[in-house]
């Protein structure tokens, strides 16, 4: 692993992170009572952030931007779990093309980086911010500051089975899992957009996603059979459904409405007597005969949910 830094120009304030709770306190607060729908609303908050950044930047301080190379070797692992908690500014994850490596990582960031590999025929990756590095990447006087944007960019291997858990930063981001071989998912949204390509298998997988705050869209590829948990946070869901698959999709709505397409008929409602939201279960004409068949569990947020 190497890695290059420059010092930090100032000390961040840490009253920074209590203004920010304050304000997202207050709009989940306005949500809640007035019972608004914040799908269409959430990008109002990267706004404030934006006033308060022009407003306040001068009496706070920025951090300046590191860069480093990380990487590991696949060398005998037969297996890997890869956790990575994503940061702030632009992230991507994708499919190394070629070599030996387990993870390749080039990061533009700010504060510190852990970077741990462990284990043998079964890899152990871990990738994320040091605790001590919190104060400073909240500070919005340090997202677009120190000379250049912040930004992940990771490559994982094809080559070998793996468990895969990601967690979304703040920013947009793109996980191109496609073509990786994923046999366990967790994925959790950051603050702002998330674009997955979520892996092709015939043989089937599980995957679990949980809302963030801002837009999701999951993309599910052709002649894949998955079971995927969904659980809203606050913003628009969007799942992209192949064509040739067969597809239930079992809902519980919360703050927001969900939306199917006609291909998909409804099987069952919900019985209950007082419950905010769309529920029910839907399902293509073929699905208990299909070969490829893609459950959906959904539990809803702040938000709405689109399968489309």
């Amino acid at each position: 692993m190497s890695e290059e830094k420059r010092k930090n120009a100032n000390t961040p304030d840490n009253r920074t992170g209590a203004y920010i709770l304050i304000g997202l306190g207050v709009v989940f607060l306005l949500v809640n009572v007035f019972d608004i729908n914040f799908s269409r609303l959430w990008p109002l908050v990267l706004v404030a952030v934006g006033v308060y950044m022009l407003i306040g930047r001068g009496g706070f301080g920025s951090a300046g931007a590191k860069t480093g190379h990380y990487r590991a070797p696949l060398e005998d692992a037969r297996t890997a779990d890869v956790e990575m908690h994503l940061s702030v500014g632009e992230a991507r994850v994708e499919t190394l093309a070629a070599g030996d490596d387990l993870i390749d990582a080039e990061l533009t960031y700010v504060g510190d980086i852990h970077f741990d590999v462990s284990g043998a025929e079964n890899k152990v990756v871990r990738l994320h911010q040091t605790a001590d590095s919190t104060w400073q990447w909240i500070n919005p006087g340090n997202w677009f500051s120190g000379g250049g944007k912040y930004d992940w960019r990771i490559g994982l291997t094809p080559k070998i089975p793996m468990r895969l858990n990601i967690r979304g930063g703040l920013g947009q981001s793109e996980l191109n899992l496609r073509h990786l071989n994923v046999t366990d998912l967790r994925l959790s949204g950051g603050a702002g957009q998330m674009k997955v390509l979520l892996p092709a298998s015939e043989t089937g997988y599980d995957a679990r996603f949980e809302g963030g705050l801002g837009q999701a869209d999951l993309d599910i590829p052709p002649s894949t059979s998955m079971t995927l948990e969904l659980r809203g946070g606050v913003g628009q869901i969007n799942v992209d459904l192949p064509i040739d698959v067969a597809v239930r999709l079992r809902a519980k709505g919360g703050v927001g409405d969900v939306k199917v397409p006609s291909r998909l008929v409804q099987v069952r409602t919900s019985d209950a007597e007082f419950e905010l939201g769309k529920s029910g279960e839907w399902e293509s004409a073929d699905f208990v005969n299909a070969d490829h068949q893609i459950t959906i569990n959904y539990e809803g947020g702040v938000g709405e949910l689109r399968v489309r």
